[in-house]
């Protein structure tokens, strides 16, 4: 396994970790990391009713406040509850803006497929 897998593995697991202690039905995980190291780790909230539904806090959000984000990372892990299986964790356009405003530079996060994770630029 090359270097970056390692990497990406490393981090991935980490946020798989931090998802563990989400309450929501889907649970998300988020670590920002700078050079090699874990900034701050986060994972998704309830947050309070609007309208006539719920929302969440985003683990992207968590992640990242209060913190120095400029020229960092965030991976972000979701898993799918039932078969173990990474899924979809790509952010939002609100936490795409989000990331750009506080300085991350890539996220890194979990698909379906194999290799299971992507990386977008944060423009």
């Amino acid at each position: 396994m090359s270097t970056n897998m390692n990497r990406i593995e490393r981090f991935f697991n980490e946020a798989r970790s931090a998802r563990l202690n989400s309450e929501m039905p889907i649970k998300v995980g988020a670590v920002v990391v700078r050079g090699s190291r874990v900034i701050k780790t986060g994972y998704n909230a309830p947050g309070k009713p609007k309208f006539l539904g719920s929302w969440s806090r985003h683990a992207e959000v968590r992640a990242t406040l209060n913190i120095n984000n400029h020229g960092a990372s965030i991976y972000i892990y979701r898993e799918h509850g039932l078969y173990r299986s990474p899924m979809l964790a790509r952010p939002c356009n609100h936490c795409q803006e989000w990331l750009k405003f506080v300085g991350i530079k890539e996220a890194i996060y979990t698909i379906q497929d194999y290799p299971y994770f992507e990386v977008m630029e944060i423009k």
